[in-house]
């Protein structure tokens, strides 16, 4: 049986509804500074993609053969790969964007994103559309 545009379009309303996951995960590398690798700690955790973003903040691209390396990528890559590799963090997936998946990241209570932007190695990004008011992107825009 074929589904109608129409009720393709409310299911993926009600997915986008639908309460984002969190959880404990392993960090298992770090490709950049807004990139991290988890693997969920719990067997109930959602499988899928590793490769995350953090949340509401713009870090200096990292180099490639293609383009070079922009001023502070490697600082903000070390920065967060001293502080989470190898470790246990708690995170929240914050929104979707297409098909990558933008979380928050605690250790011991602290913010990543907080951290970074507070040692000058992010910037805030713009207000994305699905975001919550008064959520995260609010207390990155204060610091």
């Amino acid at each position: 049986m074929r589904q109608s545009k129409q009720g393709g379009a409310a299911a993926a309303r009600e997915e986008q509804k639908a309460p984002l996951p969190a959880g404990k995960a392993m960090v298992r590398s770090v490709p950049s500074g807004d990139q991290i690798c988890l693997v969920p700690v719990s067997k109930k955790a959602e499988q899928g993609d590793p490769l995350c973003y953090l949340a509401h903040i713009n870090v200096p691209r990292v180099g490639n053969p293609n383009r070079n390396e922009e001023p502070l990528a490697h600082e903000a890559r070390e920065f967060v790969r001293e502080r989470i590799i190898g470790r246990k963090v708690d995170y929240k997936t914050e929104y979707m964007a297409g098909t990558k998946k933008a979380v928050s990241v605690s250790i011991e209570g602290e913010d990543l994103a907080s951290q970074l932007v507070s040692k000058s190695l992010a910037k805030v990004s713009e207000r994305r559309t699905n975001t919550v008011e008064g959520g995260l992107h609010d207390t990155l825009l204060k610091i």
